[in-house]
C-alpha cells in the first residue's frame, strides 16, 4: 500500500505526527468497534482523519500520478484511508488504483468511493468469507490482532489493485 511514503519525512519527534496520532488515540473506541457494513461511520471517521492531516499539513501523502506526491492541501482520503487500514480498521483503502478499477475520478468523494467498492465486494464477499473461514485458524494461532472482516477487505483492496495493473 506504499504506506511507507505516506507520511514522507514525518518522525516520531514531529509535532505534527504527533497531533494525528492524538486524534487517533481519542477516537480509538469509535475506530476499534467500525464495522464495513456502516458506510456512514466509515465516512465520518476517513473524513475527521483528512481534516486532521490537512490541519497539520502532515506533508506529502499521495501519487499524484506524475512521480510527485499531492500535498495533504488536497484534502484526499487516501492518507486517511490507509493510516486506518495499517491500524488494522476494515477500512477500503481510497487510492487511485482502486478508483481506476472502480472507474471513479481522482476527485471523488470518499462516500462515492466506498459505495462503489462495496457494489463490487458484494458479489465475491462470500467467497473471501468461506477462504478467510478455511485458514482462520492459522492466522488466530499465529497470534495477529485483525477481524475476518479485515483480512476480506484487504483482500479486495489488492483484488481492486491487480484490476487496475491488468493483472
Amino acid at each position: 500500500y506504499e504506506v511507507g511514503r505516506i507520511f514522507v519525512g514525518l518522525t516520531g519527534a514531529s509535532i505534527k505526527l504527533k497531533d494525528i496520532v492524538a486524534h487517533v488515540q481519542k477516537r480509538w473506541p469509535v475506530l476499534q468497534s467500525l464495522s464495513l457494513r456502516d458506510g456512514k461511520a466509515l465516512d465520518a471517521e476517513v473524513a475527521a482523519l483528512v481534516d486532521v492531516i490537512a490541519q497539520f499539513g502532515a506533508g506529502k501523502f499521495c501519487k499524484d500520478g506524475k512521480g510527485g506526491y499531492k500535498s495533504a492541501s488536497r484534502r484526499s482520503p487516501c492518507a486517511a484511508s490507509k493510516l486506518l487500514a495499517v491500524l488494522g480498521r476494515p477500512v477500503p483503502i481510497y487510492d487511485s488504483l482502486a478508483r481506476k478499477a472502480l472507474g471513479l475520478p481522482g476527485d471523488s468523494t470518499y462516500e462515492d468511493f466506498y459505495a462503489r467498492w462495496m457494489e463490487s465486494y458484494e458479489p465475491l464477499r462470500g467467497a473471501y468469507e468461506a477462504a478467510v473461514a478455511a485458514r482462520w485458524d492459522r492466522v488466530a494461532d499465529a497470534g495477529v490482532d485483525v477481524t475476518p472482516e479485515y483480512i476480506c477487505v484487504r483482500a479486495h483492496d489488492v483484488r481492486l489493485m491487480g484490476l487496475a495493473l491488468g493483472k
